[in-house]
């Protein structure tokens, strides 16, 4: 485990009422999250080492950006693609810069 990962394991996420309308306007719907699970944690992806959303919200988020088709699936089960409208999508929703998306 990388010196990053490791001292983020004690981070807490919380989805803040901020966060949640504007998940909510974007089409996620975060009031039907299931309770069983937590709805956001800190992960950090296995091969690439670097952190991603985790949880309920997580898997939420990507099914929508499925449904929006900024998302496609790879060869590969857990691989996906981002799509030029995902990258301009993203960049002008939640202003991620597009160089910091691949």
């Amino acid at each position: 485990m990388t010196a990053e990962a490791e001292k983020a394991r004690d981070v807490v996420y919380v989805l803040t009422a901020h966060g949640r309308q504007e998940l909510t306007a974007f089409g996620v719907e975060t009031d039907r999250l299931p309770r069983r699970r937590a709805a956001v944690r800190y992960c950090v992806d296995w091969a690439e080492q670097r952190h991603h959303l985790a949880g309920a919200l997580g898997a939420a988020l990507t099914a929508r950006l499925f449904a929006l088709e900024w998302l496609r699936h790879g060869t590969y089960r857990r691989v996906v693609h981002l799509t030029d409208a995902g990258r301009d999508g993203l960049a002008r929703t939640f202003g991620v810069p597009v160089d910091r998306v691949g």
